[in-house]
């Protein structure tokens, strides 16, 4: 967030090559005359630090997945680094193949083929329950962003599909994630009523959009079942 002064501040987390690769923060604050200062340098991981990605949450604090002999996530205060939460393993040791988003309030791990929120209560991280969005199927050098509201998109090398550069969507409320929706198959229900030679309205495999459907929500068709995980999606198989 900016400073007082209206100053624009930015948080560089990186490994310290010239002190044991140690895990490290640094506010950069950049004036309105483009001048950039730094603040102190803070050791957030005395083990030798990779794979370092770094958030803002709307919470306030500053989110860093990195890995040391695991896939771990920690956050601190910008205001004062050194006020910060114990690090949380959320996986193994896995290289090239994780990334954190902030997505409005929450802030979303990935790693693999999963995801998973994590949210702070005090100086203590919490993780929400783990989501498979590439079908157990690594997601190479994964990148992530927030799209809209409470929706984010992750490009991805899928390691199921020759490596090559795919995306997907998902959502989430609360602390849970839907799914991906833009996941499709030859399945469909219909989501409206009709007659031989009608046009109507079809949901494919996977998810879709479906106006008036509320979360719980089940529509049952001949070997297809419709579920609703959010209000106004249905998850089709």
């Amino acid at each position: 967030p900016d400073d007082d002064s209206g100053n624009k501040r930015v948080c560089i987390c990186f490994s310290d090559t010239g002190d044991g690769n140690k895990g490290k923060a640094v506010i950069a604050t950049v004036d309105s005359a483009n001048a950039v200062t730094f603040g102190e340098v803070v050791t957030f991981n005395e083990a030798s630090t990779t794979d370092i990605h770094c958030t803002y949450s709307l919470d306030g604090w500053v989110y860093v997945l990195f890995i040391d002999s695991a896939t771990q996530m920690i956050a601190f205060n910008p205001e004062l680094l050194t006020e910060k939460t114990e690090k949380k393993q959320i996986a193994g040791s896995i290289p090239n193949l994780v990334e954190i988003c902030a997505v409005g309030h929450s802030v979303v791990g990935i790693y693999s083929s999963y995801a998973q929120t994590i949210y702070r209560t005090g100086n203590v991280l919490n993780i929400g329950a783990q989501y498979n969005w590439n079908n157990s199927y690594q997601g190479l050098f994964p990148s992530a962003s927030i799209t809209e509201n409470n929706r984010f998109i992750i490009a991805y090398a899928d390691g199921g599909n020759s490596s090559y550069g795919t995306t997907t969507i998902l959502e989430i409320s609360g602390n849970r994630i839907a799914g991906s929706f833009l996941n499709n198959s030859k399945d469909a229900i219909a989501l409206e009523s009709g007659e031989g030679g009608d046009t109507i309205k079809l949901g494919f495999g996977g998810y879709c959009a479906c106006e008036g459907i509320t979360a719980g929500q089940t529509i049952d068709s001949e070997g297809i079942t419709a579920y609703s995980p959010l209000d106004g999606w249905l998850e089709i198989k």
